[in-house]
């Protein structure tokens, strides 16, 4: 109902799901406030949301919806409430519940990469549960969304020591659906782009905030604070 009020549309490029009774963590990419929804319809798979951004929905219609589907509420500013959501996800695997989570924390607003910087949440869930992962990329071109669906990968020779290695494995494979994304979309070159493209991006990314009320410090703040970004950033200032 959401994406046909919104008179959205999708389109599933790529789907190397392997069928297994193993519960399974659905690890996307995230473009934007409204993909979660199409996501749930595309993936045709009962998923507890992982979910974070608890006042968006509060007191709403959606909010109703996501909690009769299921859904795991996370204060993301609490470090307490943060582990206790984690260990509520990890009980829902057990019992054979699928989890939908978005490990870059946020919409990916940067110019140029594919995925951000993961938290390492998905993998830790994957080791304690024996779940699978299945990475999935997403990118809207006006009003389709496109979705790649890719192989399971899984947590059986995960060890907690190397959740940090094991996480950035699971960025390359999101970040290679995305790019398959983009090589199914007409090419352009690089001087087709007006000069002043990284304004504009500004301006597009801006403007989807200002739809649905959610403030652009929100997002840099639930980003994953990777150190040698914030280093680089403080550079540049200086």
């Amino acid at each position: 109902m959401d994406r046909a009020l919104q008179k959205k549309k999708y389109q599933i490029i790529g789907d190397k799901r392997i069928r297994t009774n193993k519960p399974k963590i659905y690890a996307c990419t995230h473009v934007g406030s409204t993909d979660i929804s199409v996501f749930y319809e595309a993936l045709k798979d009962h998923c507890y949301w992982f979910w974070g951004d608890i006042g968006e929905y509060y007191r709403k219609i959606d909010g109703l919806l996501v909690w009769l589907n299921g859904a795991v509420f996370v204060n993301t500013r609490d470090k307490q409430n943060r582990r206790n959501a984690r260990n509520t996800a990890i009980k829902v695997l057990n019992k054979g519940g699928n989890i939908l989570i978005f490990p870059e924390g946020t919409w990916n607003i940067t110019e140029n990469k594919p995925v951000m910087h993961l938290y390492t949440g998905a993998v830790e869930m994957a080791i304690e549960s024996g779940a699978d992962i299945i990475p999935v990329g997403i990118e809207l071109y006006g009003n389709t969304f496109y979705i790649n669906i890719g192989r399971n990968i899984s947590s059986r020779n995960m060890k907690t020591d190397s959740k940090q290695q094991n996480t950035e494995k699971l960025r390359s494979a999101m970040a290679s659906l995305k790019w398959a994304i983009w090589e199914h979309q007409r090419q352009s070159s690089r001087a087709a782009l007006p000069n002043n493209i990284s304004e504009l991006w500004q301006k597009h990314i801006q403007k989807m905030c200002d739809e649905v009320d959610f403030p652009i410090e929100e997002v840099y703040r639930t980003m994953y604070a990777y150190k040698p970004d914030l280093e680089l950033s403080q550079v540049k200032k200086n």
